[in-house]
């Protein structure tokens, strides 16, 4: 089983969430994830709409499932708690 991390601390959603389909990508190649999970930072509930058709249409995963919370982990990191950034992580 492969599997990839991608963080973002972008201050935009649209930012966040180019980067870290972006990451996926390279790691991935032409290959499709079977499972995705997808963690927003309470910064970006305005855009929550947005953040599931963003990845179905780019990554394409058989099973998409995605919370938000105070802060956000990813590639050994954390973002969102005690900090002023806010975060997005797939998995």
């Amino acid at each position: 089983m492969r599997w990839v991390s991608a963080l973002s601390d972008a201050k935009t959603l649209p930012q966040a969430l180019e980067e870290t389909i972006r990451k996926i990508q390279d790691a991935l190649g032409r290959q499709k994830p079977d499972l995705c999970l997808v963690f927003a930072s309470n910064e970006f509930r305005a855009g929550y709409e947005s953040i599931i058709p963003a990845l179905r249409a780019a990554l394409s995963p058989q099973v998409l499932l995605g919370c938000s919370g105070g802060g956000v982990v990813g590639e050994s990191r954390e973002v969102g708690i005690n900090t002023s950034s806010p975060g997005s992580s797939s998995t």
